[in-house]
């Protein structure tokens, strides 16, 4: 009588099975294929000392079903099983009688994935305890691209509601590349550039989070659904990454005044808890840059007042044209630098050096002193801290005629 192999379940799931001969131990039988001599296959004694895997069972189908056993617990490289298991008291070398060359198996018909075929790349180390740290980077990797792309999707979906949101509440959409306007008027031509809004009756709110994100559209309905408040013009503007992946939104809402402003801020926004979803939520009121290659600005004064550097009157043309004020702050300043022939570097001075560079055109990085060359970009950021008192002031500094 021929017996039939039964293969049992994978313990290694690239790991090809072997049947071991108990006459011909270094001697394996592949894929079932025959071997030169008939041998006896008795019972296996199970020893829970073994540091191979477990032989495939060769058990005739007339006497007993298959009997598989669970997967082997893997501790310090040894195979273990598990104390309630044993093996099938009905398989014995008795009832399988005296086994003859084994049938080839045809594997025709069976179907193999692509990596059960890649055996070189198992790597069996790996599962042994204490060499587990490569499968939990791997999963940390796909948790991270799952929460990336799970972040992509509500980026867009976020999109969409608030469009469908403003399209209700105003007559008027254009689109940009970046920037979706919904207002009260037609706008005919839109510049992404030059067309956004800012001032002190102009809220803008920052959702680069999840949290935020999920916030976002309650927020805008809250506004938009509130009597005391109205508002002209809202604009959506799409955040990318340099990669090309989505960042986050960024909208800007118009109100007919700094007071509706300040109702919004007392009366929802802080007053219905948006605050702890959306920290980002201010005036549309931001620092302005201007660049000085190669050199120092000339004809830029500045002087330190109560620890801040601001500019003194009178200012400059071209910060004139950006529409800054005398007194204005100077918030930060980098440096683009580069030596040699490696890459160009970026560097943030700190405040201490806001003074020097911009009346002696030298700076300090990591200890070395440097001057500013025609291989340096000198960039700094002016603000006119004092348009924005009003957003820090307590809320009863501002009377509100709406109860």
């Amino acid at each position: 009588m021929h017996p039939t192999v039964v293969p049992q379940q994978h313990y290694f799931p690239n790991y090809t099975p072997f049947v071991y001969g108990m006459s011909m131990p270094f001697m394996p039988i592949t894929n079932g294929m025959a071997v030169p001599q008939p041998m006896v296959f008795p019972a296996p004694t199970i020893d829970p000392n073994m540091a191979f895997p477990m032989p495939i069972q060769i058990i005739p189908m007339e006497c007993v079903g298959p009997q598989l056993f669970s997967p082997p617990v893997i501790s310090n490289s040894k195979v273990q099983f598990n104390a309630s298991e044993s093996a099938p008291s009905n398989f014995s070398s008795e009832s399988c009688g005296s086994a003859s060359l084994l049938p080839p198996v045809d594997t025709a018909d069976r179907s193999r994935s692509p990596s059960y075929e890649r055996e070189e790349a198992f790597d069996a180390s790996a599962l042994v305890l204490g060499n587990e740290g490569d499968f939990s980077n791997t999963s940390s990797e796909c948790d991270s691209e799952q929460q990336r792309g799970h972040k992509q999707m509500l980026i867009t979906s976020v999109r969409e509601e608030l469009g469908q949101l403003l399209e209700r509440h105003f007559p008027y959409k254009k689109n940009g590349s970046i920037m979706s306007v919904y207002g009260r008027q037609y706008i005919a031509d839109l510049d992404e550039l030059k067309d956004v809004l800012r001032g002190k009756d102009v809220g803008n709110i920052r959702a680069k989070s999840v949290r935020s994100l999920k916030a976002l559209v309650g927020f805008l309905q809250a506004i938009l659904n509130c009597r005391q408040v109205n508002v002209f013009r809202v604009d959506v503007i799409l955040q990318r990454k340099k990669s090309g992946h989505l960042k986050g939104l960024l909208v800007n809402i118009q109100f007919s005044s700094q007071q509706e402003f300040l109702f919004v801020r007392d009366h929802i926004y802080n007053a219905q808890g948006f605050q702890e979803a959306l920290p980002k939520f201010m005036p549309a009121i931001f620092a302005q840059d201007r660049s000085w290659k190669g050199r120092a600005p000339r004809d830029l004064r500045v002087a330190q007042v109560s620890g801040d550097i601001r500019v003194q009157g009178p200012l400059p043309r071209d910060l004139a044209d950006l529409g800054l004020e005398p007194q204005c702050r100077v918030k930060s300043i980098s440096v683009i630098y580069k030596t040699g022939s490696k890459k160009a570097k970026t560097f943030e001075l700190n405040k201490d050096q806001f003074l020097r560079v911009l009346t002696d055109g030298v700076f300090t990085v990591k200890g070395t002193e440097r001057k500013l060359n025609d291989k340096t970009r000198l960039t700094v950021s002016f603000e006119e801290d004092w348009k924005t008192d009003f957003w820090r002031a307590p809320a009863s500094s501002f009377p509100v005629a709406y109860q």
